[in-house]
């Protein structure tokens, strides 16, 4: 994205006037996506990135065919444990145990189709309510380990659990879609300040990992928070 801003906008505002006026755009953006329902269960928020072009098809209507990429990579840790139950004294004892450090993640690039609709059009703002469907090649990865788990009774250290997990690789096409709202606010010239907030979910399934008490997950859900600029060519 950096390179994108860094070259190809300054190239496209210069010779801007010289092109046909068509009401086409072309943009970049930066997003945060938080993870919803049970894949926050597995990650926090990670960053995305997207390229796009467009046009304006009337003045209610633009079509967007974006292309986009993420990685969850970071392992919510607060739900990174198992729960194991031992006897302790001829007593059944809940545990609740930290599980070792490993890479765990979740990657996706893909193509979608985007239309918005304005809401509220001026020179300089519009308001659009948008919604997109697109097909996404994604990744999960899940590191292998072999450790094992003490519990500490009063010093004396008892063996809870001896894991031995190998590897695991997923790699699947998925379709998806997004609906949510974007504000563009007018910069100059043909410069545009995009920003904007929606639900996203990608229809694939991450198997699950019963020895470390990992439900599968049937959908990618997540909330999307953008901002980016185009340009009107």
């Amino acid at each position: 994205m950096k390179l994108i801003i860094k070259y190809l906008f300054p190239v496209i505002f210069v010779f801007s006037p010289y092109l046909p006026a068509q009401n086409y755009f072309a943009g970049a953006e930066g997003s945060l996506l938080l993870p919803l329902s049970s894949l926050s269960g597995r990650f926090e928020s990670a960053p995305a990135f997207a390229v796009y072009f467009g046009k304006e098809v009337s003045s209610q209507w633009k079509w967007t065919g974006k292309l986009e990429f993420f990685k969850f990579d970071r392992i919510n840790k607060d739900n990174y444990f198992i729960k194991r139950k031992i006897q302790l004294n001829n007593i059944e004892t809940d545990l609740s145990l930290p599980l070792p450090d490993t890479t765990m993640e979740l990657s996706a690039v893909g193509i979608s189709a985007n239309a918005d609709y304005n809401i509220l059009r001026t020179d300089f703002i519009n308001i659009s309510a948008g919604f997109g469907f697109g097909i996404y090649r994604w990744e999960s990865t899940l590191g292998s380990f072999h450790d094992t788990l003490y519990y500490d009774n009063n010093g004396d250290r008892i063996i809870a659990e001896v894991l031995k997990i190998p590897a695991v690789k997923q790699l699947d096409w998925s379709g998806g879609f997004s609906a949510g709202v974007n504000v563009d606010i007018h910069l100059f010239g043909p410069l545009w300040f995009n920003a904007g907030a929606s639900y996203k979910n990608i229809i694939g399934e991450l198997w699950a990992v019963l020895s470390l008490d990992m439900e599968n997950i049937s959908t990618f859900q997540m909330f999307q928070t953008k901002a980016g600029l185009y340009i009107n060519l």
